[in-house]
Parts: structure tokens; C-alpha cells; sequence
């Protein structure tokens, strides 16, 4: 399949189907360069820096990850990786002091959750699902942040933020300065527990806990009007 046309043409990069191709490129499952020819191309190479880009973005690349960066053939690919990373330190330390993550609970998985809510017990706590790059979690925070200084400013309404490492460091911290509330950045293992034990289909996700521990998950929370209309009553 892969011979049948030039996957090493570098105009691929330009159509608008680039990022399938950065996907399929960088599939670790497929030996594209073995199978194709391709040993040595800017196809070769960007099988194994793809994956670093989030790396980078998250100042998590190893020793083995410069290794990889070393032995590319085309040294603009390390050179953008390492910018990057440098970029990254920079933000970050820009905003060091300034964003408060919470430590998440040493517990096992399935007793996380209860750990989570266990501080604030006897209110009620909204647990929103969300990450940096989803335009419709950040369009319900931005709509949340004024109404907790006006009809939802309660002592008695904890808001805490569940997001996962595909949220990038920096732009991470650089958000949630700006949003009142509990925030933990889970591990893979953690954030797919959780998903598993309330069926999360998506994101924006939201879990109610009310006054007593109770709690459910609440999709029709996506609808704003909702969610405010029901925190409001919960809290009066």
C-alpha cells in the first residue's frame, strides 16, 4: 500500500489532509521506511520526532528522546524540537508561582475519586473533566469564572478541575491562574480509570457530588443553563 504513491514527497506536508499523515507516518505498528524504501528520507526521520512534539511541549523529553533527536538525518527536526523545549522552559518559569496544582492523592485508581472529594465533604463539589486543547471546556469555564463571584459565590460549592497530560505544561499552568478552583493534572492510568468508572464519553464532562457524597455523572451539564440552574438551587 505504502509504494503505490511517493510517501516521502515533502508537498504531502502541504495538503490538507497533513495531520492523517503525520499520524499514519509516525504509527509505531507500521515499519514505513523498511517497507517502503524510505530509509534515510524526511519521512524516516519524522516517524520518530513526531512523537517527541508533545514532549518537548510538556519538558519531558529523555536522555533516549536525544539520542533519537542525534541520529535524525535532517538536523532542522532537532534543532525545532529543542527550540521548542527551550520555548517551553522559558514560559514555564514565567509562570512559576503563579499556577497552583494540586498533589493528587498517592492511592490506587479506584479508590482516587473518594480521595479527590474526601476534603470537602458535606458540600458540594463539581468535578469538571476538561483539557487545555478542548475549545468547548474552555468556553464553559470562561462562562463559569463570573458567576462565582456573583450567583454562585458559595463556601459551600467546591469547583475542582480534572485535566490529564495532553494538557502541555505551560499552556496548563498559563490557564489555570485564571480559573478559581481545585486543579490535578493526572497521570494516563488515572484519567482512564476514572473515564472507564463514570463512562465519559467525551469532554467537557461533568460529576456532581452533593452535600451528602452522593454523586453522578451529569452530561446534560453541557448545557450551561442547566448546570447553573441546578448548582444554584443546591446551594441556597
Amino acid at each position: 500500500m505504502c509504494k503505490l504513491f511517493p510517501i516521502a514527497d515533502e508537498q504531502l506536508l502541504m495538503g490538507e489532509n497533513i495531520m492523517s499523515y503525520a499520524r499514519s507516518i509516525s504509527n509505531p505498528l507500521i515499519a514505513w521506511p523498511e517497507e517502503a524504501g524510505l530509509k534515510g528520507t524526511f519521512a524516516d526521520d519524522l516517524q520518530w520526532v513526531i512523537p517527541l512534539v508533545q514532549k518537548a511541549a510538556n519538558i519531558s523529553l529523555t536522555e533516549t528522546d536525544r539520542k533519537i533527536l542525534e541520529s535524525v538525518h535532517n538536523p532542522f527536526y532537532r534543532d525545532a524540537i529543542l527550540k521548542m523545549l527551550e520555548n517551553a522552559q522559558i514560559a514555564l518559569k514565567e509562570v512559576e508561582g503563579k499556577a497552583i496544582i494540586e498533589k493528587t492523592p498517592e492511592v490506587t485508581p479506584d479508590k482516587l475519586f473518594e480521595a479527590l472529594i474526601a476534603p470537602y465533604k458535606g458540600k458540594v463539589i463539581l468535578v469538571d473533566f476538561w483539557n487545555t486543547w478542548c475549545g468547548p471546556c474552555r468556553m464553559s469555564i470562561r462562562a463559569n469564572e463570573p458567576l462565582k463571584e456573583q450567583e454562585l459565590k458559595s463556601d459551600n460549592l467546591v469547583w475542582i478541575y480534572l485535566a490529564n497530560e495532553t494538557s502541555p505544561l505551560v499552556t496548563y499552568k498559563q490557564a489555570i491562574p485564571n480559573i478559581k478552583g481545585k486543579h490535578f493534572r493526572l497521570n494516563d492510568e488515572q484519567w482512564k480509570y476514572l473515564c472507564e468508572q463514570f463512562k465519559i464519553d467525551g469532554i467537557p464532562s461533568y460529576v456532581l457530588v452533593d452535600k451528602f457524597g452522593h454523586y453522578q455523572l451529569r452530561n446534560d451539564f453541557r448545557d450551561h443553563e442547566v448546570m447553573k440552574n441546578t448548582l444554584k438551587k443546591m446551594i441556597e
